[in-house]
């Protein structure tokens, strides 16, 4: 049959990475070259559903980092309470906090937002560069068949 590439380490690993949106792996580009490829008889749909599963994670990180700049809007235009939208229309009515404690909370709120926003930006960095790297494989593993077809031909 062949040699296969991919341990099962290396490739829940990889579906981790999927999974996960890269939160438990910080070091994905040290996997070792030959980490994403199966034998050559399976590679190329094992590199589609791999594709497809990084292609996936980064649609849902991309919704996730717009919802939250679409919170961060609503944030900017009024304070929101029990659901609720606070404009700042002049009422004085005592709420649950005090206005220092809501200011408090809202720049809590603000930073962590911030934070998520970082870490979600480096997610897709990291997944766009596996999906780099797998692009790479996929290329060098074609040209590898091409020579090995070749070579049957001589």
């Amino acid at each position: 049959m062949g040699k296969r590439f991919v341990t099962p380490k290396s490739q829940s690993r990889l579906i981790g990475v999927a999974d996960e949106f890269l939160l438990e792996s910080p070091d994905v580009r040290s996997t070792q070259p030959g980490g994403f490829i199966l034998h050559p008889d399976s590679g190329d749909r094992q590199m589609s559903i791999r594709r497809s599963l990084g292609n996936d994670a980064l649609q849902v990180a991309s919704k996730k980092v717009s919802a939250s700049k679409r919170q961060s809007l609503m944030m900017n235009n009024g304070v929101v309470l029990n659901g609720e939208m606070d404009l700042g229309n002049g009422s004085q009515e005592m709420a649950y906090q005090s206005r220092g404690e809501k200011e408090k909370k809202i720049r809590e709120l603000s930073a962590e937002l911030e934070d998520t926003n970082k870490k979600c930006e480096a997610y897709r960095a990291n997944l766009l560069a596996v999906l780099k790297d797998m692009e790479e494989q996929k290329l060098k593993l074609s040209v590898k068949v091409q020579n090995a077809r070749l070579s049957l031909k001589e």
